[in-house]
């Protein structure tokens, strides 16, 4: 028997089915509080208010375990499995899919205990006001206790969980489902190399000026044009709120009805707060473009962080980088600053926003060397969670290794470990999702481009409905619904690989520097 989409909505027909749909409902509406007190934190919280509002976090995040962890909880999903079993359900129906959710998520929490699970949602809240402080003042002293217990505390939490091989996996299963630490080296190693020949081969040919994206531009100039360019996109404003922020994120407060997204403006790197805009609005049509049915419920989660870079990295790279998405924006983005922009052709500025650098920031980078900054993250973090590296020693690794990347040390560690806010949130295993974005979004943009001829000349008339119609039907509406290597598989016919990453690499940046 298979059933509609919008069955999964609350109806009088199963008893079982019923009642845990509605402890669901509650569950996701505690999960909606926290994100919500999460971004009034990040947002808009008085200096003074940050103890107060981790202990709410805290107690946010304790009811909600229990909630989910409850014997109760238990009891109504075998109840509502046995029910749509002796109903005939299919497999691939939306309720099936919604119990296979529900089960995997109480599995989860059943094995946290309450008291880890509270401490973790506090130290968060706490570690992340530290590490602000201690990023502008370049002092990782001042941080290094807190990552210290989150490490701790992510290593007790794997050993809850339970993993086959390596106390990695079961972290970055929260992140991505069904991955392994091992699968990870096996596609990052070969992949490390080919970015490094890319890199070797581009950054020693001609040089590309970019020195007018690092004029002063007005932050306010830039805030509208960035709101333009989320008009652009398709990211509505009835449903969405954009701020700026230290850090670019997107949070979704009430799933697909209610999703708050910023960026990061700088007044002295236009590239900063175009293309985080661009990488968050990505984030923000995927949150919105989940089926509505779904609301309040474990399908409208975030069922991998892979699948959902790969529509940020997409939106920012793909689509944001490409020639043909500033033959329609750059008039507009010239008109906003003359003086800076005015005598910069469309093609010197397509060069400088595409220059290939040794950026000592990740969010700088370039498309070839971001997934290199990526993967010493993720060797690094491996390195904390198996104990083979302490948290005191992480900033001479972070040196080190980045220097064998790159050639260079960072400047300081503002500029180095201290720059992302990731380990400051607990959130060990969620880096390499990045880099599985670029691969997958590479991937995808193959058979948007097989199935839509007319993409580039659409981008270039600034017309994006058919990309996000293709996406809205191929990844958006199904939210949780499927595991990302399935659906990956089902929409391209491949697995996750690097292949159409390199060679979409290789050959745009032929083009621009002129080589081979």
């Amino acid at each position: 028997m298979t059933t509609s989409t919008a069955s999964i909505n609350p109806r009088m027909r199963t008893t079982a089915y019923e009642a845990l749909l509605k402890r669901l409902n509650k569950i996701a509406d505690l999960q909606s509080v926290q994100n919500l007190l999460q971004w009034d934190q990040d947002i808009c919280l008085p200096d003074g208010a940050s103890q107060a509002r981790s202990i709410q976090i805290g107690t946010i995040a304790e009811m909600q375990h229990d909630l989910s962890s409850s014997n109760t909880t238990r009891l109504l999903i075998e109840a509502a499995e046995a029910e749509l079993q002796a109903e005939g359900f299919d497999n691939d129906s939306d309720e099936v899919a919604m119990l296979n959710a529900a089960r995997r998520d109480y599995q989860s929490k059943v094995c946290l205990p309450t008291e880890l699970v509270s401490r973790f949602g506090t130290l968060v809240a706490e570690a992340q006001e530290v590490w602000q402080q201690a990023r502008e003042s370049s002092n990782f002293a001042l941080f290094q206790p807190y990552l210290t217990e989150l490490v701790e505390l992510s290593r007790q939490k794997g050993r809850y969980l339970g993993f086959a091989e390596h106390p990695y996996d079961a972290l970055l299963d929260e992140y991505e489902p069904g991955m392994t630490a091992d699968e990870l080296r096996s596609i990052f190693a070969p992949l490390k190399q080919r970015l490094l020949d890319l890199r070797g081969t581009f950054s020693t040919a001609a040089k590309i000026d970019d020195s007018f994206l690092r004029l002063n531009y007005s932050t306010e100039k830039q805030f509208e044009f960035c709101k333009r360019l989320l008009e652009s996109m398709g990211v509505a404003n009835d449903y969405s709120r954009f701020d700026s922020h230290t850090s670019a994120f997107t949070t979704s407060i009430a799933n697909c009805f209610d999703v708050r997204l910023t960026g990061r403006i700088v007044p002295d790197y236009l590239n900063m707060a175009i293309f985080s805009t661009i990488h968050e609005g990505g984030h923000a049509l995927f949150d919105r473009g989940i089926n509505p049915a779904y609301a309040r419920t474990p399908l409208a989660e975030i069922h991998s962080m892979g699948l959902h870079e790969s529509q940020s990295r997409l939106w920012e790279n793909l689509i944001g980088r490409s020639l043909q998405f500033w033959t329609y924006h750059y008039p507009i983005l010239q008109a906003t600053f003359p003086d800076q922009l005015g005598k910069v052709t469309l093609e010197d500025f397509y060069r400088a926003i595409n220059k290939v650098q040794n950026s000592q920031i990740r969010l700088e980078a370039d498309e070839i060397s971001y997934s290199l900054h990526i993967i010493l993250r993720f060797e690094l973090e491996l390195a904390l969670i198996e104990g083979s590296l302490t948290v005191a020693d992480l900033p001479a690794a972070w040196n080190q290794g980045f220097e064998e990347l790159f050639g260079t040390r960072p400047e300081n560690d503002s500029k180095g470990v201290l720059q992302d806010v990731h380990w400051a949130g607990g959130a060990f295993g969620y880096f390499p999702t990045y880099v599985l974005g670029n691969l997958i979004s590479a991937q995808l943009l193959q058979q948007i481009k097989l199935d839509i001829p007319t993409l580039e000349q659409n981008i270039s008339e600034g017309d994006f409905q058919p990309l996000r119609q293709w996406l809205s039907e191929n990844v958006h509406r199904f939210g949780r619904k499927y595991q990302t290597k399935d659906l990956v598989m089902r929409i391209t016919k491949s697995p996750i690989d690097a292949d159409a990453f390199c060679t979409y690499l290789d050959e745009k940046f032929s083009r621009i520097y002129q080589v081979h």
